[in-house]
């Protein structure tokens, strides 16, 4: 055995472990330390390369391996992986397992509204109440092209007034190595009571919570309609 490995060299934890359960003498934690320098322990420690170690060792570290592998092969592209965290909560590293029981969900990168222009009795367009429509019914309201450029604003600064852009997420999950996400934090409701005071202070009086889930969704679509990134 060579005394000393590459330090360059990526071994996953894994190994470690099966160093720990099947090396006399060490104790957990020590597994990285063998497997750098096995001459550094006194006795000579080995282990049966024709026993329960390297039957582990297939099982634990080369299978799963392989199998990542195949996945890299067969989808050489990765669409996205993201995550945001407050510094507060930044206090263990990330880790990034599959979850076989999340196998079937699609999440979907594109997000679909309809910019309706209230142009009844010959208004001109620029000049027309607007509202922003989801597939689901969803809507917010908001003024018309010229109100927007008469007050030297923004499609989004208009909506960031009226606190619409305060929230910049709508539910948080917590996802794990098996089982479905378990929801910390719901933000749905609270939006939907925005939009409805929002709607009303322009005049429409509008409930913009007709359609199932709250109009939180919309504000996502909008943002990222004006140039602002939707977290999720």
């Amino acid at each position: 055995m060579n005394s000393l490995r590459n330090p360059l060299q990526v071994v996953p934890n894994e190994l470690y472990s099966v160093i720990e359960d099947h090396v006399a003498g060490l104790a957990p934690g020590d597994g990285q330390f063998y497997w750098n320098c096995p001459d550094c322990y006194a006795g000579g420690q080995w282990i049966d390369s024709a026993g329960a170690a390297t039957d582990d060792l297939i099982e634990r570290v080369i299978e799963p391996l392989e199998a990542a592998q195949h996945l890299v092969d067969q989808y050489p592209k990765l669409s996205r992986m993201t995550s945001s965290l407050d510094a507060s909560e930044m206090t263990v590293d990330p880790v990034f397992v599959l979850n076989d029981d999340m196998s079937d969900t699609r999440v979907s990168n594109r997000h679909v509204a309809r910019m309706v222009y209230e142009c009844g009795n010959g208004r001109p367009r620029d000049r027309s109440a607007r509202r922003f429509e989801l597939a689901d019914g969803r809507s917010i309201d908001l003024p018309s092209n010229d109100w927007i450029s008469g007050h030297d604003t923004t499609d989004f600064k208009y909506i960031a007034q009226h606190g619409l852009a305060d929230q910049n997420a709508e539910v948080i999950e917590q996802t794990g190595s098996n089982g479905q996400p378990e929801v910390l934090a719901d933000f749905s409701d609270d939006l939907a009571q925005l939009a409805i005071a929002a709607n009303r202070e322009l005049g429409c009086g509008c409930d913009s919570t007709t359609a199932a889930g709250g109009s939180a969704g919309l504000f996502g679509v909008l943002l990222a309609l004006v140039g602002r990134r939707r977290q999720r």
